[in-house]
């Protein structure tokens, strides 16, 4: 039996999923969560909707990001 989907203010349906996050990553969207009221799963909806609108290389960023985290 599939999740049941509901609508939310981003006018399209939502249902509860399953991923796969770092521990650090987890706790950085819990306290972004946290910070401005809203909960986990709204961030990672607002964060996936900036990374779209934004157009920019993923594949860069990520590498961008594992080589700061290098430094």
């Amino acid at each position: 039996m599939r999740a049941e989907q509901k609508l939310h203010h981003w006018s399209s349906a939502k249902r509860q999923r399953t991923l796969s996050l770092t521990d650090a990553v987890w706790e950085q969207i819990s306290d972004l969560a946290e910070d401005h009221k809203i909960n986990r799963s709204e961030v990672i909806e607002i964060i996936a909707r900036i990374a779209t609108d934004s157009k920019d290389n993923l594949i860069e960023k990520r590498l961008e990001l594992l080589e700061s985290a290098d430094s």
